[in-house]
């Protein structure tokens, strides 16, 4: 049962459809999953009640996060199944998990040198309807040899459709460098 779609709602609207557990509307803005809002009422992050206008309704499709290929030779990337028939932003991290290799291939981000562990900041791409959301490593590789290297995408937000909760919103995409 969703908060009302209205500017009446009470508190206790929301303490229902988030936390039955408290009465407080700071514990209620920690709980909340940030693509249950109505994006028509909220903005990051939330800071007042009546940005829980019609949260919880049922805004979209369960989106599915997998790996894939495209092209040829095959590019492996992450792909969000777009439920939507409308445009859609989404919101995501890429992290850097490691690499098997004869020789280490050099990972670069935004023209800097990544360990493994490093996620990329928060990144926002927008995709018109009908379009495919592939999401492709935004990592520059170069040098080592036969290196197998590991990266892991992870799903935010979408501006329509709902996210899964984790680990459903991750998926791995291996690249194999210099073979």
């Amino acid at each position: 049962m969703a908060v009302p779609d209205t500017n009446t709602f009470s508190l206790q609207d929301v303490v229902d459809e988030i936390n039955p557990t408290t009465d407080d509307l700071q514990d209620c803005i920690n709980d909340a999953i940030e693509g249950n809002y109505d994006p028509t009422y909220y903005t990051a992050p939330a800071t007042s009640l009546l940005e829980f206008r019609n949260y919880g309704a049922a805004t979209g499709n369960l989106l599915s996060v997998t790996t894939t290929s495209v092209g040829f030779p095959p590019i492996f990337v992450a792909f969000v199944s777009n439920q939507s028939t409308s445009i859609q932003t989404f919101t995501f991290t890429w992290k850097y998990v490691g690499q098997v290799s004869d020789i280490d291939a050099t990972i670069s981000y935004d023209g800097t040198t990544r360990s493994p562990g490093y996620t990329t900041p928060t990144i926002s791409q927008t995709f018109s309807d009908g379009d495919s959301l592939a999401f492709y490593v935004p990592f520059s590789l170069s040098g080592g040899n036969a290196a197998k290297v590991e990266f892991e995408f992870t799903l935010i937000t979408a501006s329509v459709d709902t996210v899964p909760t984790a680990p459903n919103n991750k998926t791995t995409v291996y690249i194999d460098h210099n073979f």
